[in-house]
């Protein structure tokens, strides 16, 4: 493995602004230069042998030279776009910089689901969060990346109850899995008299990946988000295992699709991104 080699920088006469008289800039004239010309807080430090308190303090407030000029990459462009709304008090939800990348990185119309798909990746996103929260870092700034269902205005009071939701949510599932157990719950079958051990162990782990089992179809079914399939093709499956336990495969399962699955033509709409929340139901319909 090579030593890695320590970063070293040196002062030369283009370093130094030219309204610079002859006399070497003192430290803290170096340090402000340094961060003007864009290097950061970290390379300054160990380029002057000077602490991380004495650079913020003398370089907090002051912009760097350059800044304004125009990123090159659609990474740079979104960190640029991203930095000054994930630094506010409010911090950057997950929709609005799923937002800005739609614009900086582009998007297709998908015509087998209907809808827009972003031209970036979840390493973008990745990417995109770390290099912001670096430059907050750098800058002395906090940057946050709250997720959508925040109220932003009451963060501790919305994860309260966001909890307290989940909670209830839960004591209700609770309840229905309870009920279907009670209905249709396996019993123990013994082949004769009473049932040995190993029949009864068999039972419970039988029973507990019934409840298992249920409990992801059931939610599967009432929150549609959370199957990576169609809720139709979920039932219709349900229904033809269902007629073949029951020994009646020659009954004709009701057809439960939706919708017949055709190519969707791409709205004329200028804005993708509007397009594509629309697309997902999260806009309240006026109608």
């Amino acid at each position: 493995m090579h030593n890695a080699i320590p970063f070293v920088l040196k002062l030369t006469p283009g370093t130094i602004a030219a309204n610079q008289d002859s006399a070497e800039p003192s430290l803290d004239e170096q340090i402000v230069i340094l961060h003007k010309q864009g290097f950061g807080r970290r390379k300054i430090m160990l380029a002057l042998g000077v602490g991380e308190s004495q650079v913020r303090r003398l370089t907090k407030g002051i912009a760097v030279e350059g800044a304004t000029c125009p990123a090159i990459t659609p990474f740079e462009r979104a960190v640029k776009l991203c930095y000054p709304l994930a630094v506010r008090r409010h911090g950057l939800k997950d929709y609005q910089l799923r937002d800005i990348l739609f614009r900086v990185y582009g998007s297709k119309w998908n015509a087998a689901t209907g809808k827009y798909d972003g031209l970036y990746t979840d390493d973008n996103i990745y990417r995109l969060r770390k290099r912001v929260r670096e430059l907050a870092v750098e800058r002395d700034e906090i940057a946050v990346f709250p997720m959508d269902w925040f109220d932003t205005t009451k963060p501790l009071e919305s994860n309260r109850q966001i909890r307290h939701c989940a909670l209830n949510l839960a004591e209700r599932v609770q309840d229905v899995i309870d009920d279907y157990m009670l209905a249709c719950g396996v019993e123990l079958m013994a082949e004769e008299g009473m049932p040995t051990e190993q029949e009864a162990e068999l039972h419970q782990i039988e029973r507990a990946k019934q409840v298992a089992a249920a409990r992801l179809h059931i939610l599967k079914l009432a929150i549609p988000e959370l199957s990576p399939e169609p809720v139709n093709l979920l039932m219709e499956r349900a229904e033809k295992q269902a007629r073949n336990l029951a020994r009646t495969p020659d009954i004709e399962v009701p057809d439960v699709q939706a919708r017949s699955r055709q190519d969707q033509p791409e709205p004329t709409r200028t804005n993708a991104f509007l397009d594509y929340v629309e697309s997902r139901g999260w806009l309240a319909s006026n109608q």
